[in-house]
């Protein structure tokens, strides 16, 4: 299986998830004796995919970018999200868990929102990689 073909596997697997788990949720009420309770939970997928090529200008010369126009270069850090990561990489897959409580009792109430998240390919697969041929001017 050539390396379009899994990617295009792989961004059809992702799109079906999305339209699957989109808006995923879950409530709850409680009642605590004067005390009302809700709990809320959201869970939800995301993935980013790069879908235009690099652009050497984008690419310190270090790095081997091509020379500005105007003789000033990128900073050799700022062009890390450009070598990274290829036209049709996945440059995110995340997976975001969003909690709500909501306590209400007699003329007074809170609101408590919690969010944690976890990014698969941030974590886990964004390492820098020596580049093989400068990106096409």
């Amino acid at each position: 299986m050539t390396t379009l073909s899994m990617r295009a596997l792989l961004t059809g697997s992702v799109a079906a998830a999305v339209l699957l788990l989109g808006g995923a949720a879950q409530a709850a009420n409680y009642e605590f004796g004067d005390v009302d309770v809700s709990l809320s939970n959201t869970i939800s997928i995301g993935a980013g995919l790069r879908a235009s090529p690099q652009d050497c200008l984008n690419v310190n010369s270090a790095n081997g970018g091509c020379a500005q126009p105007n003789g000033v270069d990128r900073s050799i850090n700022q062009d890390d999200g450009n070598i990274n990561f290829e036209q049709w990489d996945f440059y995110s897959a995340a997976v975001k868990l969003t909690s709500d409580v909501e306590f209400a009792w007699q003329n007074y109430g809170a609101f408590v929102r919690a969010t944690a998240f976890y990014d698969y390919i941030g974590y886990e697969k964004a390492v820098r990689t020596p580049r093989v041929s400068p990106p096409s001017a």
